[in-house]
Protein backbone atom coordinates (compact mmCIF):
# COMPACT_ATOMS: atom_id res chain seq x y z
CA UNK A 1 0.00 0.00 0.00
CA UNK A 2 0.94 3.36 -0.55
CA UNK A 3 2.33 5.52 1.95
CA UNK A 4 1.02 9.61 1.33
CA UNK A 5 3.04 12.55 2.37
CA UNK A 6 1.37 16.09 1.69
CA UNK A 7 3.04 19.57 2.64
CA UNK A 8 1.33 23.08 3.06
CA UNK A 9 -1.47 22.52 0.41
CA UNK A 10 -0.64 19.11 -0.55
CA UNK A 11 -2.07 17.82 3.22
CA UNK A 12 -5.54 18.79 1.49
CA UNK A 13 -5.01 16.83 -1.78
CA UNK A 14 -3.16 14.06 0.32
CA UNK A 15 -6.40 13.59 2.79
CA UNK A 16 -8.43 14.09 -0.29
CA UNK A 17 -6.88 11.12 -1.88
CA UNK A 18 -7.09 9.24 1.53
CA UNK A 19 -10.96 9.84 1.61
CA UNK A 20 -10.93 6.99 -1.65
CA UNK A 21 -7.58 5.39 -1.71
CA UNK A 22 -6.26 2.45 0.54
CA UNK A 23 -3.01 3.29 2.13
CA UNK A 24 -0.76 2.68 4.68
CA UNK A 25 0.15 6.03 6.48
CA UNK A 26 -0.51 9.38 5.74
CA UNK A 27 2.24 12.04 6.76
CA UNK A 28 1.15 15.54 6.92
CA UNK A 29 3.33 18.21 6.71
CA UNK A 30 2.65 21.73 7.98
CA UNK A 31 -0.72 21.88 6.73
CA UNK A 32 -3.40 24.19 5.12
CA UNK A 33 -6.78 23.69 7.43
CA UNK A 34 -9.51 21.93 5.61
CA UNK A 35 -12.88 23.26 6.73
CA UNK A 36 -13.34 21.97 9.92
CA UNK A 37 -10.27 23.25 11.43
CA UNK A 38 -10.56 27.07 9.63
CA UNK A 39 -14.08 27.01 11.50
CA UNK A 40 -12.66 25.26 15.10
CA UNK A 41 -9.63 27.94 15.11
CA UNK A 42 -12.23 30.76 13.79
CA UNK A 43 -10.63 31.57 11.04
CA UNK A 44 -13.59 32.22 9.25
CA UNK A 45 -13.72 35.60 11.37
CA UNK A 46 -10.59 36.67 10.58
CA UNK A 47 -10.11 35.74 7.13
CA UNK A 48 -11.38 38.10 4.15
CA UNK A 49 -11.29 37.89 0.40
CA UNK A 50 -10.02 41.60 0.52
CA UNK A 51 -7.33 40.91 3.29
CA UNK A 52 -6.30 37.56 1.71
CA UNK A 53 -6.12 39.05 -2.11
CA UNK A 54 -3.94 42.02 -0.79
CA UNK A 55 -0.93 39.78 0.40
CA UNK A 56 -0.69 38.78 -3.55
CA UNK A 57 -0.29 40.14 -7.16
CA UNK A 58 -2.88 39.10 -8.93
CA UNK A 59 -1.74 38.44 -12.98
CA UNK A 60 -3.87 39.08 -15.81
CA UNK A 61 -4.80 35.17 -16.07
CA UNK A 62 -5.86 35.10 -11.99
CA UNK A 63 -2.50 33.23 -10.77
CA UNK A 64 -1.83 34.60 -7.72
CA UNK A 65 1.73 35.35 -6.08
CA UNK A 66 2.88 36.04 -2.78
CA UNK A 67 4.45 39.36 -2.58
CA UNK A 68 8.01 37.91 -1.29
CA UNK A 69 8.19 40.21 2.12
CA UNK A 70 4.56 37.96 3.10
CA UNK A 71 5.92 34.57 1.99
CA UNK A 72 9.27 35.07 3.67
CA UNK A 73 7.25 36.48 7.37
CA UNK A 74 4.86 33.59 7.03
CA UNK A 75 6.58 30.81 6.46
CA UNK A 76 10.54 30.89 7.44
CA UNK A 77 12.04 31.31 10.64
CA UNK A 78 15.09 33.88 10.67
CA UNK A 79 18.32 32.30 10.57
CA UNK A 80 17.24 28.85 9.91
CA UNK A 81 17.94 29.06 6.40
CA UNK A 82 21.41 29.96 4.06
CA UNK A 83 19.99 33.77 2.45
CA UNK A 84 21.13 32.67 -0.78
CA UNK A 85 18.72 29.53 -0.59
CA UNK A 86 15.99 32.08 0.44
CA UNK A 87 16.74 33.83 -2.90
CA UNK A 88 16.70 31.07 -4.68
CA UNK A 89 13.46 29.43 -3.75
CA UNK A 90 11.83 32.67 -3.98
CA UNK A 91 13.27 32.53 -7.36
CA UNK A 92 11.41 29.38 -8.04
CA UNK A 93 8.02 29.80 -6.57
CA UNK A 94 5.41 29.31 -9.01
CA UNK A 95 2.03 31.43 -8.90
CA UNK A 96 -0.64 29.38 -7.31
CA UNK A 97 -3.73 29.10 -8.92
CA UNK A 98 -5.67 32.26 -7.55
CA UNK A 99 -9.40 29.49 -6.67
CA UNK A 100 -7.32 27.34 -4.67
CA UNK A 101 -5.77 29.72 -2.79
CA UNK A 102 -9.01 31.52 -1.95
CA UNK A 103 -10.85 28.40 -1.70
CA UNK A 104 -7.91 27.37 0.88
CA UNK A 105 -7.90 30.54 2.76
CA UNK A 106 -11.59 31.14 3.00
CA UNK A 107 -11.87 27.15 4.26
CA UNK A 108 -13.96 26.00 1.68
CA UNK A 109 -12.21 22.60 1.20
CA UNK A 110 -14.14 19.85 2.75
CA UNK A 111 -12.54 16.70 3.81
CA UNK A 112 -14.28 13.77 5.58
CA UNK A 113 -12.72 12.48 8.27
CA UNK A 114 -14.46 9.31 8.80
CA UNK A 115 -13.26 8.00 5.23
CA UNK A 116 -9.59 9.00 6.87
CA UNK A 117 -9.19 5.14 8.68
CA UNK A 118 -5.55 4.78 8.18
CA UNK A 119 -2.46 6.19 10.88
CA UNK A 120 -1.95 9.63 10.48
CA UNK A 121 1.48 11.54 11.38
CA UNK A 122 2.26 14.95 11.59
CA UNK A 123 5.20 17.06 11.65
CA UNK A 124 4.85 21.00 11.72
CA UNK A 125 5.58 24.34 13.70
CA UNK A 126 3.54 24.69 16.76
CA UNK A 127 1.91 28.01 15.49
CA UNK A 128 1.11 28.80 11.86
CA UNK A 129 0.89 32.30 10.10
CA UNK A 130 -2.50 33.45 12.36
CA UNK A 131 -0.96 32.02 15.32
CA UNK A 132 -3.64 29.30 16.12
CA UNK A 133 -2.28 25.65 16.56
CA UNK A 134 -3.33 23.88 13.46
CA UNK A 135 -0.82 20.87 13.23
CA UNK A 136 -2.62 20.07 16.46
CA UNK A 137 -5.90 20.83 15.68
CA UNK A 138 -5.60 18.38 12.92
CA UNK A 139 -4.41 16.08 14.88
CA UNK A 140 -6.86 15.83 17.63
CA UNK A 141 -9.41 15.90 14.58
CA UNK A 142 -8.13 13.35 12.48
CA UNK A 143 -7.15 11.32 15.72
CA UNK A 144 -3.40 11.39 14.86
CA UNK A 145 -0.98 8.30 15.70
CA UNK A 146 1.52 11.26 16.70
CA UNK A 147 1.95 15.26 16.49
CA UNK A 148 5.22 16.61 16.18
CA UNK A 149 5.18 20.38 16.68
CA UNK A 150 8.33 22.44 16.76
CA UNK A 151 8.40 26.32 17.86
CA UNK A 152 11.49 27.18 15.76
CA UNK A 153 10.87 25.26 12.47
CA UNK A 154 9.92 27.04 9.18
CA UNK A 155 7.07 25.94 6.97
CA UNK A 156 9.63 24.43 4.29
CA UNK A 157 11.66 23.09 6.92
CA UNK A 158 13.28 20.24 4.31
CA UNK A 159 15.41 23.63 3.20
CA UNK A 160 16.37 24.61 5.98
CA UNK A 161 20.34 24.34 7.56
CA UNK A 162 19.15 21.52 10.06
CA UNK A 163 16.78 19.95 7.17
CA UNK A 164 18.22 16.05 8.40
CA UNK A 165 16.68 16.22 11.47
CA UNK A 166 13.73 16.92 9.61
CA UNK A 167 14.09 14.35 6.92
CA UNK A 168 15.18 11.82 9.33
CA UNK A 169 11.89 12.58 11.35
CA UNK A 170 9.72 11.71 8.37
CA UNK A 171 12.20 8.49 7.35
CA UNK A 172 10.80 7.01 11.03
CA UNK A 173 7.68 7.81 10.76
CA UNK A 174 7.06 5.96 7.01
CA UNK A 175 9.40 2.93 7.99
Amino acid sequence: LPILIGHSMGVLVSLKIAETLKTEKLVLLDGAPYRRIFLKAGLDKLMTREGIESRFEVTEDYLFVMKKEHIIASFFEKGLMDENELERYLELTCPESGKMLVDVFMGKFEVDISKITMPVYILGKTTGPTGHRLNEMMAEDLKAEECLVFDKIGHDMILQKDWEKYAGIIEGLIK
